[in-house]
């Protein structure tokens, strides 16, 4: 089993190889490779593979991989209404309108499907 320090720091690495892997991808190849490098799921994979190692049970695995789908979606209003927005504002003022946007569609999520994720996640409503 892996330290604490050493997941840390892998999944430190694994997150900066993305970020520069979509940066230089998008600089020299067409931005659809970019957004699909970025697409793919590889943050998601190392922390499935610690939970894994960590002998974390399958209905955990699970109930995680549900919830991951919410942050997807949310994601994708947050890309698409900044893509939106930018044909009409600045990178910063549509940018701080697509995080307003996203965080009102997260307290929605909390406050009506999840209201009480903190103390008990099985009074979310399941997917």
């Amino acid at each position: 089993m892996l330290s604490k320090s050493l997941k840390l720091l892998l999944e430190f690495l694994v997150g900066g190889c993305v970020v520069l892997g979509t940066t230089e991808i998008a600089h020299n190849f067409p931005t659809k490779w970019a957004a699909l490098f970025f697409a793919f799921p590889w943050t998601l994979i190392i922390v499935l593979i610690f939970m894994h190692y960590n002998k974390t049970c399958t209905e955990k695995i699970s109930q995680f991989l549900l919830g991951t789908s919410i942050s997807l979606v949310l994601g994708i209003i947050f890309i698409v209404s900044y893509g939106l927005l930018l044909k009409k504002y600045t990178l910063v003022t549509s940018g701080g309108i697509a995080i307003g946007i996203f965080m009102i569609f997260a307290i929605i999520y909390i406050c009506i499907l999840c209201p009480s994720p903190f103390a008990n996640s099985k009074n979310c409503i399941k997917l």
